[in-house]
């Protein structure tokens, strides 16, 4: 057990790997712990808006890089795949709440206010999703080059670690956005178009400062994920080869 141990923290571009997705992991905890506060008192969607920005996106996008995977792969490799999918989502995350703070958008009686929390959330979740499948689809090529380097596969290793980074990561989204409410002072007993302004803003800000940031450090790490694509297409073929011959 400590020699799988060991042999699952020596490889480095999985220990980089780990540091990336914590960092991306808590990106993503602080928007999904703040996102539903600020659809409902900065953009004052009702219930059934709500489910709609909700649920539509989500089922949208899953649908969306079912679609793009193929095309995707044939022009990428899989840490660039990973890295677009980083930078596209801290694109995403500069324009609507900027608008927002500075009255750029109309008044959210109109139905345009939907329209762009659902063209938000739907980038959001593509690119996350996106970012998903790229991270799982490198760790699967760690094993294989385990497999190759020590006859061992590990995968049990590699992937119960990063699952349990992400989700320990995840965890700080509702500690941010408890102590982010407690420092805007969001009164939750009052209704949406009853909170002042200042405290708005300080939603708004809260949502960015929690997301942005951890973003930009996960880029910084994915781009020293540096995989080689010649050296990975041969693993396959190197460990049927050996399975043959045993």
């Amino acid at each position: 057990f400590l020699t799988d141990v060991t042999r699952t923290f020596r490889n480095r571009t999985f220990r980089t790997i780990i540091i990336y997705d914590i960092a991306s992991s808590m990106s993503w905890g602080s928007v999904s712990a703040l996102n539903i506060l600020v659809a409902t008192y900065v953009f004052e969607l009702s219930t059934e808006e709500l489910a709609y920005m909700l649920a539509g996106p989500s089922l949208l996008a899953v649908g969306a890089v079912w679609l793009a995977l193929k095309p995707l792969g044939r022009h990428l490799q899989k840490p660039q795949m990973l890295r677009m999918a980083l930078w596209l989502m801290l694109l995403n995350s500069l324009w609507l709440m900027p608008l927002k703070i500075f009255g750029l958008l109309p008044d959210n009686d109109s139905p345009v206010i939907l329209w762009l929390n659902l063209i938000y959330m739907g980038l959001f979740m593509f690119f996350f999703l996106i970012r998903i499948v790229s991270s799982m689809s490198i760790v699967a090529d760690i094993t294989d080059q385990a497999e190759v380097e020590h006859g061992n596969r590990g995968e049990g290793g590699f992937f119960s670690v990063i699952t349990f980074t992400s989700k320990i990561s995840s965890l700080f989204g509702p500690l941010y956005g408890g102590i982010a409410l407690d420092i805007v002072g969001l009164d939750q007993q009052k209704l949406p178009g009853e909170v002042a302004e200042p405290v708005l803003h300080g939603l708004m800000y809260a949502i960015m400062l929690g997301g942005i940031p951890l973003l930009a450090l996960a880029l910084v790490f994915a781009d020293r994920i540096q995989v080689s694509k010649e050296q990975f297409d041969s693993i396959p073929s190197t460990l049927r080869e050996r399975r043959q011959a045993t």
